[in-house]
């Protein structure tokens, strides 16, 4: 007769490694997952960071606070000033972000004027109905001004140091 030994365990624990192998092999390597179209709004917290010094650091090369404006939108809608200089606290700190940490500090800083402004100039064209743009269907209503040839007028801040104090870009248009 034939004897039957007892097996172990061995062979089911061999089974399962081979099949865990596998499947991360295939869900790794053969179809990984792939993100379409994702926000900056869904990084992580410390990806979100590297969000905003890299923002920070195009608006410094380019001074564009339209484009960064719209880069911040994408990472948080509406754009939260308190939220940036919780971050911006967290990153003083953590000695990555050391030497960006006056670029950011600078860049959050100009996002709040710019927001400010925003905001301000909403608030007029809601009080001043007069200078809104006209709708399509009719480019020049009776009711609105006609735009003029005179070109806009920008002026500049003083230097440090001058008579007249003022702070940032002031746009002066059919003075």
């Amino acid at each position: 007769m034939v004897e039957h030994k007892k097996r172990g365990p061995f062979y089911l624990i061999t089974g399962l490694t081979i099949g865990l192998l596998i499947g991360f092999f295939y869900g790794w390597v053969m179809n990984p997952t792939r993100y379409v179209d994702i926000t900056p709004r869904s990084l992580h917290t410390d990806f979100q960071k590297l969000y905003l010094q890299m923002i920070a650091e195009s608006y410094q090369a380019n001074e564009d606070m339209g484009r960064s404006y719209f880069r911040m939108k994408q990472m948080m809608d509406p754009v939260n000033v308190d939220t940036l200089r919780s971050m911006l606290l967290e990153m003083e700190s953590d000695p990555d972000f050391k030497e960006y940490f006056d670029t950011i500090r600078n860049f959050i800083n100009d996002m709040d004027m710019y927001i400010q402004n925003l905001s301000f100039q909403q608030v007029e064209n809601r009080q001043n109905p007069a200078i809104a743009i006209p709708s399509l269907g009719n480019p020049n209503p009776e009711n609105q001004p006609q735009p003029t040839a005179e070109p806009l007028r920008v002026i500049a801040p003083e230097k440090p140091g001058s008579s007249q104090q003022s702070e940032g870009f002031y746009v002066v248009s059919n003075p």
